[in-house]
């Protein structure tokens, strides 16, 4: 019986990508996924209430990805988390019925300590991360205008909190970089198939993927818009 998957990451990581590559390997998603205006998150869309759920009761004020509330998630860190609210654990039974699953939310890392007190032990993660100048790129293309050194002072803490999460609780982990799983896809395939005994190919990817392979997806022109967006909306924010 294959394991589960719980994919730990920050923001714009190409987490949809990678969430809905490994799906292909017969991995549930959600019975409904939360798809924006541009593209399906492949993130199970009652995971992304119940997450919600739990910071909202937690008094989370920032984005889960940005603007970080420590604060908030020093309480949750410090509370004895009531773990028998049905509703998690009917959303639980659910997920072993479709098993095997695959949960990816970006809220994950700030949740994760609520969920490890009553998932199973037969889960592999997969911490996901990217590289600083793809994801700043990514963020201002989106006009979520922000810093590099703000979005690598985040970023590196939210790592670190995965980190430390997988480490102390001895979790069964691997960490991909999306750069890597675009300009050396093979490679890259390759280490998630021994990880996860799976049989995904290349042609798994390209399904999934609809850019160029062997280059990274945002290339000069966008890092020259990128920085047209940020230059006049930092300024102006800061008039």
């Amino acid at each position: 019986m294959k394991d589960n998957v719980i994919v730990l990451t920050t923001g714009l990581t190409g987490s949809s990508v990678l969430s809905n590559l490994i799906s292909r390997a017969g991995y549930w998603t959600g019975d409904e996924t939360f798809k924006k205006n541009d593209y399906d998150t492949h993130e199970n869309i009652e995971l992304v209430r119940l997450n919600t759920e739990i910071l909202n009761k937690y008094n989370y004020k920032g984005k889960y990805t940005d603007n970080i509330d420590h604060n908030a998630i020093s309480i949750i860190d410090s509370l004895d988390i009531d773990v028998n609210a049905g509703e998690y654990l009917s959303f639980l039974n659910c997920c072993k019925d479709k098993s095997p699953w695959i949960w990816k939310d970006p809220r994950l890392w700030v949740t994760i300590l609520f969920w490890n007190k009553i998932l199973d032990s037969n889960i592999k993660y997969i911490h996901l991360d990217r590289g600083l100048m793809q994801r700043w790129i990514s963020v201002n293309l989106r006009r979520q205008i922000e810093s590099v050194g703000h979005i690598k002072t985040n970023t590196d803490y939210i790592n670190h909190r995965i980190v430390n999460f997988l480490v102390e609780n001895k979790k069964e982990f691997i960490r991909i970089n999306f750069d890597d799983l675009l300009l050396h896809p093979e490679k890259t395939i390759d280490t998630i198939n021994r990880f996860l005994s799976i049989n995904l190919v290349l042609d798994d990817l390209k399904a999934v993927y609809d850019f160029p392979l062997y280059k990274r997806k945002r290339g000069f022109l966008d890092f020259i818009k990128a920085l047209a967006i940020f230059s006049k909306n930092y300024n102006e924010r800061n008039r």
